[in-house]
């Protein structure tokens, strides 16, 4: 017998082609070196700004292969509704759309709309998963990815890594100091500290560097692969969820 459910795992082994393809990408250009510390003076020659600053640019396929993954995930949600509303006997499910919603009485209200045609089981499993912005967020955070400009998904990124723990700084004079130091998305270096022009500091941390998602709550600055990864296994759950559902409530045979 044919699997019901073939569309929702097809996407989502796409999806896992795509991010393992990303994971390679990310690892190629973080092996290049892409980040350097700088000294840039200030126009009047007066001070010295000491920064973590992106010297190669970030792989234009990076954001594609992000976009293609995202929206192979999203689809799998859909799709495994569908599947679910054709087993009741519904000709044409046209509102067996996943519940996404801002909180969870937004989600709630979509069982009179774009999911009726849900059995009232399958729609309670999905809901469980919390798929709006207030609950676990993976999943909402999912679905407003897929709605952001392909080219503001992902993002260079570097961050103080050691929970903050500076090795050593010496400053024989410095105008400006902060611990630890914050990712500059628009400029793409973070400062270090200022000094007086042609001082010689010493400092010793480090900077851990990653290709990050951008522009979304709840996932905005994090690891952009292991947030897809995060996600296909969240969208992986609820597939096998309503898979196990379905069967239970003798729908799927």
């Amino acid at each position: 017998m044919a699997d019901p459910l073939s569309s929702s795992r097809y996407s989502i082994e796409h999806a896992k082609r795509h991010i393992d393809n990303l994971e390679r990408e990310i690892v190629a250009f973080l092996r290049s070196k892409p980040y350097t510390v700088v000294i840039e003076t200030n126009a009047q020659c007066t001070e010295d700004s000491h920064k973590v600053k992106l010297t190669k640019p970030m792989p234009v396929t990076l954001p594609g292969i992000a976009f293609d993954a995202l929206n192979n995930l999203r689809p799998a949600l859909d799709q495994a509704g569908y599947a679910v509303a054709l087993a009741t006997g519904k000709v044409r499910p046209n509102d067996a759309h996943f519940p996404f919603g801002k909180n969870a009485a937004d989600v709630q209200h979509r069982i009179k709309g774009r999911s009726k045609d849900l059995p009232k089981e399958i729609f309670d499993v999905m809901v469980s998963f919390e798929p709006y912005e207030t609950g676990k967020g993976l999943l909402w955070a999912l679905n407003e990815l897929c709605n952001t400009h392909k080219h503001e998904l992902v993002i260079p990124c570097a961050l103080a890594t050691g929970g903050g723990t500076l090795k050593h700084a010496f400053f024989d004079a410095l105008h400006a100091f902060t611990w630890p130091p914050q990712w500059d998305t628009a400029k793409q270096e973070m400062e270090i500290a200022r000094v007086p022009y042609g001082a010689t500091p010493s400092y010793n941390f480090q900077v851990q560097t990653f290709i990050a998602l951008g522009k979304v709550k709840r996932v905005e600055r994090q690891p952009a692969d292991g947030i897809l990864n995060a996600m296909l296994r969240e969208v992986e759950s609820v597939v096998m969820a309503v898979e196990a559902e379905a069967r239970r409530l003798g729908l799927f045979i």
